[in-house]
Parts: structure tokens; sequence; C-alpha cells
């Protein structure tokens, strides 16, 4: 018996005392905990901190037609506060329509927000979208780990600029002529950080990177060392981790969704912006439903895998039943495989496998568990042969009800009658040595004869 892991009465898989028990789940709890922590701060640092990511992140936005309606009304509210319009429509209005300036401006700004919807689904102001936002995280970026010595010494900002398709936008409306020179410096600006901010944001990106870097390792440190302390219930340690991070997907899919539910109802207060910032959201956390996904899949197939490997009937009966082909036909096995995986690639079904890295890393760990199946059926079932049986048959082979044999229905039925005939022998010989009684052989043999 090895020291803390006693033997299970029932001759299975030994027991775990108590103390390594509660040692095996606090390091699964520690590292399921751990990696949910981890898996939000990598998906917060891929979409702040990155700005690929950002700028795609915001294209994506800005093509939402919710979200145009919104900055819409923004733009233009831009521009009526820092251009007169009522006074621009007068000035060119005769003496006896003056008065119509303010009704006729007042109308325009509907104009004005439909020429901005208009704007807002052309190229060139996408473009110049995609070229305010990608400055501006350029500039954040560098003001973050501190290397912006000159927005950080005049106290600066950092912001979008919108003041182009302002000026944009007033032109397709008509209102007022070269607004460039009218439109203040600091007009259709969306303020990211404040130079007040600054040191709290600076120290939030440090911890930001710190947990989106290490936690995972943390958390594959913990399930190791869980699995360490399992000894002698290693594959049920294994099962738990699968299962650990199944629910770790369930739970990032929740978040997403609680999340939005928290950002949508209970901060956007204005109704008519709500539809705006559920599109946000969405598309902001995109990559965060894709990270949950796959991991949903390899928990899946984690727990798929040392079931399979485990010691129950059905496990076993088609480990049985795989066997020879896993021992004989493994370029077959391999074959059907690689066939499988590159319909998945061309599917795929999450963003994991669009991306080389991931793909590599999950054919490498799905070819070690195939090649982990090989060998332990090869020492499981040496000999065991090809089967030609029926679907019925087999699913009862698998199921654990019957086992697929290679010979037919009716050998079997002359080995059972074989067996019947050298028990009732047996019963004979023990009567003529005074062993049994006559009763007792009628009875035995009535027995034997019921039970065929």
């Amino acid at each position: 018996m090895t020291e803390g892991v006693p033997v299970s009465a029932a001759g299975g898989a030994p027991r775990l005392s108590r103390g390594r028990r509660v040692g095996v789940w606090t390091l699964m709890v520690l590292g399921l905990v751990l990696a949910f922590v981890g898996v939000l701060a990598i998906w917060v640092n891929r979409v702040a901190l990155d700005t690929d990511n950002y700028v795609d992140a915001t294209s994506q936005v800005l093509e939402s037609k919710n979200v145009q309606t919104v900055l819409s009304n923004f733009l233009v509210d831009q521009l009526y506060a820092n251009v007169d319009v009522a006074g621009q429509i007068r000035a060119v209005l005769p003496p006896e329509t003056k008065g119509l300036a303010g009704p006729v401006a007042g109308g325009l700004r509907q104009v004005a927000v439909q020429a901005a919807d208009r704007a807002l689904d052309t190229s060139v102001v996408q473009n110049a979208w995609s070229d305010a936002n990608r400055r501006s995280h350029e500039q954040l970026i560098l003001l973050l780990d501190d290397e912006s010595k000159l927005i950080r010494n005049t106290g600066g900002a950092v912001y979008i600029d919108l003041r182009p398709i302002v000026i944009r936008v007033g032109d397709r409306a008509g209102i007022g002529k070269r607004l460039d020179t009218q439109l203040p410096g600091d007009a259709g600006r969306l303020v990211i950080v404040r130079s007040d901010q600054l040191d709290t944001v600076q120290t939030l990106t440090r911890i930001l990177r710190f947990v989106a870097n290490w936690f995972w390792v943390l958390a594959l440190l913990c399930w190791a060392a869980a699995i360490w302390l399992a000894r002698g219930r290693r594959r049920q340690a294994l099962r738990a981790i699968g299962i650990s991070v199944f629910l770790l997907g369930v739970l990032v899919l929740i978040a997403r969704r609680a999340g939005g539910n928290i950002v949508v109802d209970g901060l956007v207060k204005n109704e008519s912006n709500k539809p705006a910032v559920h599109d946000v959201w969405a598309i902001v956390t995109d990559d965060l439903r894709d990270i949950g996904q796959t991991i949903l899949i390899l928990g899946f197939v984690a727990i798929v895998g040392t079931w399979l490997a485990g010691p129950g009937r059905r496990a076993t009966g088609l480990r049985r039943w795989l066997a020879p082909y896993l021992r004989e036909r493994w370029a077959l096995v391999y074959g059907c495989f690689v066939t499988v995986f590159l319909l998945l690639t061309a599917w795929a079904p999450t963003g994991a496998f669009r991306r080389p890295w991931s793909l590599l890393a999950m054919a490498v760990l799905l070819t070690i568990g195939i090649e982990a199946l090989r060998r332990e059926t090869a020492r499981e079932f040496p000999n065991a042969p090809f089967v030609s049986v029926g679907f019925g048959e087999r699913f009862a082979a698998w199921r654990g009800r019957a086992e697929p044999d290679a010979t037919s229905a009716r050998p079997a039925q002359v080995d059972e009658e074989a067996q019947r005939l050298e028990r009732l022998e047996r019963l004979a010989t023990l009567r003529q040595q005074g062993a049994l009684t006559e009763e007792e052989f009628a009875s035995e043999k009535a027995a034997l004869l019921r039970t065929s």
C-alpha cells in the first residue's frame, strides 16, 4: 500500500486520504478561478491594448445602424454647438423672411442628421473613423507605457478626433462654408483618457497585463499539482480537470451575457441609446464569446477522452472493438483524424480554428491523445480480432450486453452445447462415485437444463 493512498476495499483504484482529497479539490477550484480571471484579462488585453484588434472592433461598431444613429446625432450636435446655423441662414434671407431663420435652422437639423447617416456609410468617412481610432489608440498605448513624454508633460488627454467627419457632415448638409476655419480645435472630440486619470489607468494596465500573461500559467500549474497529488487516481483527476475546463467555458459565456445586461440595462439610462450600446457590447465581446466556445469544445473533448480511457463497461467494449483497427490499421485511423480536422478547420466554428498557433496546438494534443489510445488498447487487447457483426450486435457490445465475435451464431451454440454435455458428464461421474445421491443428481441436472 502506498503511503497516503489506501487501497479500495472493492479492489479498484486506490482511495485518496482525506488530506489528499482536500488538497486535490482545493487545487482544482483554485485553478478554475485563476483560469476564469485570466481568460477575462486576456480578452480585455486583446480588445483594449492591441491596436489592430481595437481598430477592427471600432470599425465593426461603425457599421451598426444603431451606432450610426447615435453618432450622427452627436456629430450634428457638435456642428450646431460650434456654428451659428441660424445666423448664417438669416444672413442670406431677404429682410422680410429673416424671422424664419430659427425654424429653418431647426428643420435643417434633421436634414443634417440624415446627411450624417449617409456620410457614415461612405468609405471615406469609415476610413477617416478608422484612422482617427488608430492614431488615438497608438497615442494611448504610448501614454500607458509611459513612453509619450510630450503628452505627459503637457498634461493633455487622449481623444478620438472626429473634427474632419463633423466638417464633412456640415458640407453635405449645406451648413456654413469653410467650416475648417470656423470650428474650434476641440470640436468633435471623444475623450478616452483624461490627464488626471493617467496614473490610475497606468497602474490598472500593468495589473491587467500581469494577470493576462500569468494567471493561465498559474491555473495550469494548479491542475498539474492536483494530478501529481492524486497518485493512484490520476485518470479521475484528469476527468475532473476536463469538467473544470468545460465549466470554465460556461462561466465565460454567462459572464458575457450578464455583463451585457449590466452595461445595457444598468448603466445606460437613455432608452434611445440602449440599442446602440447593445450592439457595441455584442461586437466588443465577440472575441470573448469565441474564447468561451473554444474552451467548451476543449473541455468536452477532454471529458470524452478520459471516459474512453476509463474502466467502464461501455468504454472497455468500445476500446475492444477499436483495438484491431488502432493496432493494425493506424494509417486509416490517422487518415480519418486528418479528414475530420480539416473539415473542422474549413468550417471554423470558433476563431481558434482560424489561428495557426491554436490549430497547431490542437493538432498536437489530439495526436498525442490518439497515440495514447492506440498504446493502451494494444496493451489491453493484443489479440482482439476484427469483427464482422451487424450494427445491432455491435451496439449491444458497446453497451456491454454482448461481446462482438467473429464467429457465427451456430458455432457459439455448438460450444454451449458441448459445455452443457461436459457438465452433465461431470454430474454423472460424481453420482457413480457416490458423491451425489440420486435426488441430488436429479436436482442438479434439472437446474442445469433450466439454466441452459
